[in-house]
């Protein structure tokens, strides 16, 4: 889906403003989102539209009403609110037009009275945020969420750090991201020697490689799979429709298929004497490496159609083509189709609107105008 771009005014302000003090204070401060903007509209502020609007952005990120919101929220000007709205194609000015007015509502709240209940939780944190200050992908924004959330480090699990992993999966971040971004943060404790201050943050368990090289495949296997790769690509081939010819680039990539089910099957499916292609590609094996992909590994349906790869080539050699298959298609019919408005607004991020396109051309003649005759640029803009 691709989604419209927002902007929010054409200027952005470099400092917020200081609050009146000619107003009334409340008996007890606000405590609710709610509370504070019927304070402050009452007061008359001049940005008070702005500020319901980042109110109500904000009651969507948390997926709950804005009377229901604790000022609490607040706290963390740096949460993954702006990430909610990147994610969302909203313009970078906006984004931070939007975390200014976040901050104008904390100053609000701080002058009616009310104290965060999340600096402790800062403080805690800070020590860790200063030792990863400008650590090339440390991932600082899994700390930013354990604030949010009021997690001290003493009380940081595992659990917290998968916690954020569903989040920015919710997101819309990619499987790969995600999993990358907790390895990251891991070798970052662990290099700045922090990981001992997390008692309860468990390492990493030691666990089977996924994918097995193909060097490493047992016998007859190992030899099954170098004749199948070389019936693929080879120029002719008895019984082998020739649009079915690999290159070798293709053929890598059934090498590669092969070797990630056998990975699965061996490591993680823990399945027991799978030492030819016949046992390998069975329906036990594929069913349960789909279930696993889809369900633990966020694998999408076009990911795992490569698997189709190994169908094809096996139910066309004449050494397989005897065995009965059909509880592939049967299979793949099971499986969900990918949502499409996921894959659209994924390509959107990797494309360029045809509007924007449309403004080159013009801009190569502005810039060729401004060039001498004479000069090299200028011919090179001609001949584009």
């Amino acid at each position: 889906m691709i989604s419209q771009r927002f902007a929010i005014g054409t200027e952005s302000a470099t400092e917020l403003p200081t609050l009146s003090q000619n107003f009334a204070m409340p008996e007890t401060p606000p405590s609710t989102l709610k509370e504070l903007l019927d304070i402050i509209a009452a007061h008359g502020d001049k940005n008070i539209a702005m500020l319901r609007t980042t109110a109500v952005r904000l009651s969507e990120f948390m997926d709950k009403s804005v009377g229901e919101l604790s000022i609490d929220v607040l706290a963390d000007v740096r949460s993954p609110f702006s990430d909610y709205l990147k994610q969302r194609r909203y313009a970078a000015n906006s984004v931070r037009t939007y975390r200014q007015n976040t901050q104008r509502l904390v100053r609000w709240a701080e002058q009616l009275g009310w104290v965060s209940g999340k600096e402790s939780v800062e403080a805690a944190w800070k020590p860790f945020l200063d030792a990863l200050a400008g650590v090339p992908r440390a991932n600082t924004s899994i700390i930013f969420h354990a604030i949010q959330h009021h997690r001290f480090p003493s009380e940081f699990t595992v659990a917290d750090m998968e916690d954020w992993g569903e989040a920015m999966l919710r997101a819309g971040r990619q499987y790969r991201t995600v999993r990358s971004g907790k390895s990251n943060f891991r070798k970052a404790l662990s290099n700045a020697g922090l990981d001992s201050l997390l008692p309860k943050f468990k390492p990493a368990p030691i666990k089977c490689p996924y994918r097995v090289a193909a060097s490493e495949l047992p016998e007859p296997l190992r030899s099954e799979v170098k004749e199948l790769l070389i019936w693929k690509q080879a120029k002719y081939a008895k019984g082998r429709p020739q649009w079915t010819r690999h290159r070798p680039v293709s053929a890598k990539l059934l090498e590669s298929n092969i070797c990630r089910l056998f990975g699965f099957a061996e490591n993680i499916g823990d399945f027991k004497d799978v030492t030819s292609l016949c046992s390998l590609f069975t329906e036990q094996i594929v069913s349960s490496f789909i279930e696993w992909g889809l369900n633990e590994r966020g694998l999408t349906r076009s990911s795992l159609l490569r698997l189709s790869m190994i169908y094809g080539a096996m139910r066309h050699h004449p050494k397989y083509k005897d065995q009965d298959f059909g509880w592939f298609s049967t299979l793949f019919d099971e499986v969900p189709e990918d949502d499409r408005s996921i894959v659209e607004e994924k390509q959107a991020k990797k494309s360029v609107p045809y509007q924007d396109l449309c403004k080159i051309p013009g801009a190569i003649r502005v810039a060729r105008m401004k060039l001498g005759h004479d000069d090299p640029k200028a011919s090179r803009l001609a001949h584009d």
